[in-house]
């Protein structure tokens, strides 16, 4: 949302109209943003850390079936097989 998004905003409108009309670009952006927090986990395996915790601060301006579509599958790469546990927070979500 952010990277979208420069300064503060509560709803992150363009990012769904963004993800809603480009969203072969929005989810290559995903998976490459989730390629560098993938590296940046394991450097913090590397550095020591014992557990690894992951947020995403605007997973509430997604329904859950949008979520499910387009956020989990990048998770699931991101997070699989890393040697130390994970604990992950969706901000203001029950999904």
């Amino acid at each position: 949302c952010y990277m979208m998004h420069p300064g503060v905003f509560k709803d992150f409108t363009q990012t769904k109209i963004h993800l809603n009309q480009n969203r072969t670009q929005f989810l290559e952006l995903l998976a490459e943003i989730g390629k560098i927090v993938r590296e940046y986990l394991e450097m913090q395996i590397e550095a020591g850390a014992d557990v690894l915790q992951v947020f995403d601060s605007w997973a509430m301006i997604l329904s859950a079936e949008e979520y499910e579509k387009f956020i989990v599958p990048s998770l699931v790469t991101t997070l699989s097989n890393l040697s130390r546990p994970v604990i992950f927070f969706a901000q203001g979500t029950s999904h």
